[in-house]
């Protein structure tokens, strides 16, 4: 027994022997290892502390933009800064450091005009590409407020070096006259200008002007027309130069309202109406001055009743007689009248081509409509789409809204509309 636990103790022993060696050569290949690091770092620091920062002086700027703020150095200059590890850079004047430790960041993403100014100066780096056939650009993102006395003295070196690039003046504003107006349609909103009107219009880069006044002679009528592209993100309840392809002279953006809820629908309607009335003098005087010069259009189809051949009051399809449908299809007419014993009786109905239409439309009055497909049909409607629960993507209450208005319109032309029905039934036209 006793030779037993003696044996046990020894193995003991040289377990704590065995550890503790173990313990002894880890703990000197750690150190080994830190050691290392250290001087790496050391050496590093020692690195970046000579070559981190740069002095920059009017000599090795190219150009610097008054609006922007866009820097375009020497390709010399250029070079070293992209060679180089610097994360931080000096502009020096007369000898004199005026900016110090301004930041070199890359801004990876679009719009440096996001970037919050910081408390310090930044040199923002950004891939759109500068000058002198350099891939990366330089912006001097800086709080003027804090520096105005460095500013300015940065702003006279360089200007005083010839190197300051200033934005040449605006050009005037475009004063269009009805001169420059071809035509324009009530019924589509769509304006066409001359040639001279379309080239005071539009820019070099084929893109129209934003700052646009209609003049009548020397008297200003609307000034400064807000342009709007086709598509937009928000309304407009103004006077709007819609250009998409083509040019559109409306009272709000979008025209049609009722994708909006009843709620928006009432407020557009409302400002709308409001900025209408306010220019109704000017607005008089400028579809009058268009019609006496002719250039009103006015597509609209005059057919009698006797054109017709059969009405289908269940599914609004509308049968013409062929003289009619020669007629309807030799232009694009935009509205449609039809006559009784010599007289208006159905006046200004919308004429809607399916083909060309879009698919979002809303028309709560008569409405024409050609269906291209297939076989080319036409329909007399009390609105478009036909049926409200064919518009189920409209908001909630817009469906009530259409069909309330879509109502009160019918009772508007309820008598007329009742002379025609009893014709067609009379003679034989119609089908229930």
């Amino acid at each position: 027994m006793e030779y037993l636990y003696q044996v046990f103790k020894q193995r003991r022993e040289d377990c704590k022997l065995t550890v503790q060696i173990q313990y002894e050569m880890m703990k000197t290949k750690l150190l080994s290892v830190l050691t290392v690091v250290c001087l790496f770092s050391i050496l590093s620091c020692d690195r970046k502390q000579d070559n981190s920062t740069l002095n920059i002086t009017v000599d090795d700027i190219q150009s610097f933009h008054i609006v922007d703020r866009n820097i375009v150095f020497t390709n010399a200059m250029y070079e070293k800064i992209m060679i180089g590890d610097y994360d931080r850079l000096t502009f020096c004047f007369d000898n004199k450091p005026l900016f110090e430790d301004i930041r070199l960041e890359w801004q990876s993403g679009f719009g440096w005009e996001s970037v919050p100014i910081p408390v310090d100066y930044v040199l923002l780096l950004t891939r759109y590409g500068g000058g002198n056939g350099q891939e990366y650009d330089f912006r001097l993102i800086i709080d003027i407020q804090k520096i105005e006395v460095e500013w300015d003295v940065f702003i006279k070196c360089i200007r005083d070096a010839g190197k300051l690039v200033t934005p040449p003046p605006p050009p005037p504003p475009v004063k269009l006259t009805v001169d420059d107006i071809k035509s324009y349609n009530m019924t589509t909103f769509e304006i066409v200008f001359t040639d001279l009107g379309y080239g005071k219009l539009m820019t070099e880069n084929d893109l129209p002007r934003m700052d646009i006044s209609f003049y009548l002679e020397d008297k200003l009528l609307f000034e400064n027309i807000t342009v709007r592209g086709g598509v937009h993100s928000f309304p407009l309840n103004d006077l709007v130069l819609i250009w998409g392809g083509k040019f559109y002279l409306a009272d709000g953006f979008p025209v049609c309202i009722y994708s909006y809820g009843l709620e928006d629908q009432e407020m557009l309607r409302k400002e709308r109406e409001e900025n209408t009335k306010k220019r109704e003098v000017n607005w008089n005087l400028f579809i009058k001055s268009l019609s006496d010069a002719g250039k009103i259009v006015r597509d609209t189809l005059e057919l009698t009743v006797d054109d017709i051949q059969s009405y289908n009051l269940n599914t609004f399809e509308i049968v013409l007689a062929e003289s009619a449908t020669n007629k309807l299809r030799s232009s694009d007419y935009l509205t449609l009248s039809l006559f009784f014993e010599g007289r208006p009786l159905l006046k200004n109905i919308c004429v809607v081509d399916q083909w060309r239409s879009i698919s979002s439309r809303v028309i709560n009055d008569l409405v024409f409509v050609i269906d291209p497909w297939e076989e080319i049909k036409y329909y007399l409607a009390h609105g478009l789409p036909f049926d409200s629960e064919t518009s189920r993507y409209w908001h909630a209450g817009v469906k009530e809204e259409m069909l309330r208005e879509r109502n009160e319109n019918d009772r508007n032309r309820e008598v007329e509309w009742v002379i025609f029905i009893k014709y067609l039934s009379d003679a034989g036209k119609m089908i229930y």
